[in-house]
């Protein structure tokens, strides 16, 4: 997935959305912004980098998965709840459901 060109996506979007879920294409579009962002922070990657080294990469399925769902899920934690969605497993599963809808549009894959 590409990540959308922060200067093509409206700014505050999340602070629109109290107390409500996102639910359009481009609320789901500033979300992937800010994980892309987070994912992208030097102590994210430098953690992941040492991950990788331990486990290999995680499509090779040499283990690390709880390690890696963790590491992800201190940016989501932060992320999800600014979209409507709880910043845990579970809020990220809800995230993910709500987000297949637009699984398949040219902007989003």
């Amino acid at each position: 997935v590409a990540p959308p060109q922060s200067d093509q996506l409206p700014q505050g979007v999340a602070s629109d959305l109290p107390g409500q879920r996102a639910s359009t294409l481009q609320e789901f579009m500033c979300m992937q912004r800010d994980l892309i962002a987070g994912y992208s922070e030097p102590s994210f990657q430098n953690e992941l980098r040492r991950l990788n080294l331990i486990y290999g990469k995680g499509f090779e399925g040499r283990g690390g998965e709880d390690e890696r769902s963790t590491l992800y899920l201190t940016v989501q934690r932060d992320v999800l709840p600014k979209y409507g969605f709880e910043g845990t497993r579970a809020g990220v599963l809800e995230m993910l459901s709500a987000a297949a809808a637009f699984n398949g549009h040219p902007e989003f894959d």
